[in-house]
């Protein structure tokens, strides 16, 4: 299906929706309100289709088929559903607050309008090759060999796609994922090339890459193109040049897919270098697990149920050499030494002198400072073996960050813990049903809740503080220069969900670097090869699947294998491993 109408802020992206019915500024609540269908609507019903012709982004089908009626909520389908029955969004789905109700009345009360289109100057291929080669050419010889780029190319070309405050959080999303990736001890933010902040550039040596790591990202890029057998002089000029100058075949990466992808196993692991087990990241941190449990030095808490599981779940907070290092203890099921309130004091270990009071759990999820104040994640299972997905009997993500409720490590603990450690309510310290020696082991180990509020506060604030450097500059601009860095969306999460949404004619179009859709469309229609790849859809004004256009299963993507047929550029893929 065809989107000719804008797609606005990331519903209450970047704008604020406290104000009462009737007070919201009217070039603003067009805005906030489509910005709710986004937020709340679009998972399902725009970037997927689970009801046929119920597309949010498309403000003419709405008010066609009765979901809006201009002016009068009382026979718009969206505000029976949502504000009257209240049966959507489903109830497995993050839910509206009274004021985003309230707001979303209000805004079909005002005829549901929609924001006007931003407008952008579109960037061509040459256009960007010369603004990376241009910016090589100004730095000094010796250094060229570490540079590299991210594009946005892409998104600015579909300004109805994501709008010049969406993009935004893009640019901030991509910063958070590279310093979140690192081990150096400073935040690096990348640094815009061009005047419309569409390419970055960062050196390798500011995120300790240096040694392979490119290479290893480039195996799993789908959307790598050559060349230097272009048509166009200019391009293969440049081009060519660029890889010279850079040493690589591939200088730049999109930065939409290397937010999606970098976040996420296996790319996660390998950029952070994260070790198999937990045995070796605690050593590597200088924690010691055991002996900070035998002399009371970890701060611990347990609470019934949490906002992963409806199991109970214990976490402790260690010392690192870089911060802290909080590990969770996660189960399958309450009963027996699942029952944190009867066993409270695991995991057992060797010698140790509270082993028939101690739980035997299934899994644990692991935040630790990383040098720059940042946080890196771990799951593992019980015997602390390092795993890219927690088993979903034991914990679930309802932020659906990947798209399912699976926790995905390193994207759905960003998406999550946006702010750091989430604040809890420890039950453990006075709701255990131990005696004796054990009862007054766990009340040196799990603090009074204001001295563990205490510890929380302190370590949000130094996230939070590292957060601010990487991505401030991205976010708190214009009118949100004084804005609470906090109030903001999670970046790298609404960068994540828009990369996987469903791709029509204007997205393919500018990812293909075509000028319209239109003359997409009439290429598909006449080239019987790329509908033979799965384009045939766009030529109706339909979708295709993000994960058939990007999938490497057959050794290259559809996306290379349509721009090598439309002379765009030769497909190029990296082989084989640089990384132990």
């Amino acid at each position: 299906m065809s989107r000719t109408i804008h797609i606005a802020c990331v519903l209450l992206l970047l704008a604020r929706v406290t104000e009462a019915e009737g007070t919201v500024r009217p070039d603003r609540l067009a805005q906030q309100g489509y910005g709710l269908l986004k937020k709340f609507c679009a998972r399902c019903h725009g970037d997927s289709f689970a009801v046929t012709g119920l597309d949010v982004y498309d403000r003419s089908s709405l008010v066609d088929a009765g979901y809006i009626a201009d002016g009068d909520p009382d026979n718009s389908g969206i505000w029976q559903r949502v504000g009257v029955e209240k049966d959507m969004p489903p109830e497995d789905q993050p839910q509206p607050s009274s004021e985003e109700i309230a707001l979303l009345r209000t805004w079909i009360l005002d005829g549901a309008k929609f924001p006007v289109l931003d407008t952008r100057s579109p960037v061509t291929l040459v256009g960007m090759y010369e603004a990376m080669h241009d910016h090589l050419q100004n730095t000094p010889i010796e250094d060229r060999p570490f540079l590299r780029f991210y594009t946005f190319a892409n998104l600015n070309n579909h300004p109805a796609g994501v709008t010049n405050d969406e993009f935004r959080l893009y640019r901030a999303a991509l910063s958070k994922a590279i310093n979140g990736l690192s081990w150096k001890a400073e935040i690096v933010r990348p640094v815009a090339v061009d005047e419309q902040q569409t390419l970055f550039a960062i050196d390798l040596r500011d995120y300790g890459w240096e040694d392979g790591l490119w290479t290893e990202i480039l195996r799993h890029y789908p959307y790598g193109l050559r060349h230097d057998q272009s048509a166009d002089d200019r391009l293969q000029t440049l081009a060519n040049r660029v890889i010279e100058m850079t040493g690589t075949e591939n200088p730049y990466l999109r930065g939409d897919w290397f937010v999606a992808h970098a976040t996420r196993p296996p790319l996660y692991h390998t950029l952070l270098g994260l070790p198999q087990t937990t045995a070796e990241l605690e050593d590597k941190l200088s924690v010691d697990v055991v002996a900070d449990f035998q002399n009371d030095r970890l701060q611990r808490a347990g609470f019934a149920t949490s906002g992963v599981s409806n199991q109970n779940r214990l976490v402790d907070r260690h010392r690192s050499v870089h911060g802290v290092y909080w590990k969770s203890y996660d189960f399958k099921s309450n009963v027996g030494r699942g029952n944190l309130f009867q066993f409270p004091l695991g995991p057992e270990f060797e010698n140790s002198s509270f082993a028939r009071h101690a739980f035997e759990h299934d899994g644990g999820e692991i935040i630790f400072s990383l040098p720059n104040g940042l946080h890196g994640y771990l799951l593992v299972d019980s015997e602390g073996n390092r795993i890219d997905e927690g088993p979903i009997d034991v914990v679930s993500n309802a932020l659906k960050t990947g798209g399912t409720p699976v926790v995905i490590n390193g994207m759905s603990c960003m998406a999550c813990h946006k702010h750091g450690v989430i604040p809890f309510q420890d039950t453990l310290r006075e709701g255990a049903g131990i005696f004796g020696k054990a009862r007054d082991k766990l009340g040196r180990l799990v603090p009074p809740q204001s001295e563990m509020d205490r510890f929380l506060q302190r370590d949000r604030e130094q996230f939070v503080t590292a957060l601010g450097e990487a991505v401030g500059e991205f976010l708190q601009v214009g009118d949100d220069s004084d804005r609470d860095l906090q109030s903001f969306p999670e970046p790298v999460s609404a960068v994540v969900s828009r990369y996987q949404a469903d791709l029509g004619p204007e997205a393919v179009a500018a990812e293909l670097w075509l000028k319209n859709p239109t003359e997409l469309q009439r290429l598909v229609e006449n080239s019987s090869r790329l509908r033979t790849l799965g384009l045939g859809p766009l030529a109706q004004g339909d979708t295709i699947k993000r994960q058939s256009w990007d999938a490497l299963s057959g050794g290259v993507s559809t996306f290379q294998l349509s721009a090598g047929e439309l002379d765009i550029g030769t497909p190029h893929r990296v082989f084989g491993t640089t990384v132990d």
